[in-house]
Parts: C-alpha cells; structure tokens; sequence
C-alpha cells in the first residue's frame, strides 16, 4: 500500500465493499448492538482518511501511515460476519 495516491481509491473501495457486505447480511437489528455500529464508523472514517492522504499526496505531501488501521478494521468486519447472526432485542422487549 501507499505506493501511489491512486492505490487508496482502491483501498477505499475495498474498505467500503466490506462495509456493503457486512450490512448487507446483517439482522435487522444491528442498530442496537454497539460493535457494528462502531463497525460502520470506523468504516466511514477511515475511507475519508484514506481519501484525503490521497489528495494530499496528489499535492505532494508523503503518505499517512493507513496500512495497520486498514488490516485492523477488514480483521474486525472479518471477525463479526463470522459471528453468529442472533436477534439482538427479543419479541418480548418490543411488546412493552
């Protein structure tokens, strides 16, 4: 990674295609449960990091340093479509 701006595009791609992926099988109820919700924020702000290192390194400045925060978040989006789907708020909870 990083050997052109041009790379993060791609990198932002495969970081927003995991996103699409992960959400798109997701139970309904994934709004309520707090590690895929920090799932899709770290997802959101790391595309837009990517994106401005590679404005900023189309401008000349050296690349940010990006590739542990992009293996950490595809090993976490990993881990949780390996997760077991579950109803995250029982039928009992939503009748009160």
């Amino acid at each position: 990674m990083n050997t052109s701006p041009l790379e993060n595009f791609t990198t932002a791609e495969t970081v927003l295609l995991a996103l699409r992926e992960q959400f798109a099988e997701a139970d309904p109820t994934w709004c309520c449960d707090a590690e895929m919700v920090s799932t899709l924020v770290q997802g959101l702000e790391l595309t837009t990091l990517l994106m401005r290192d590679a404005g900023r390194r189309l401008q000349g400045c050296p690349p940010a340093a990006l590739e542990a925060a992009v293996q950490s978040f595809l090993e976490q989006v990993d881990r949780l479509s390996r997760r077991p789907m579950y109803p995250l708020i029982s039928a009992s909870h939503l009748s009160h």
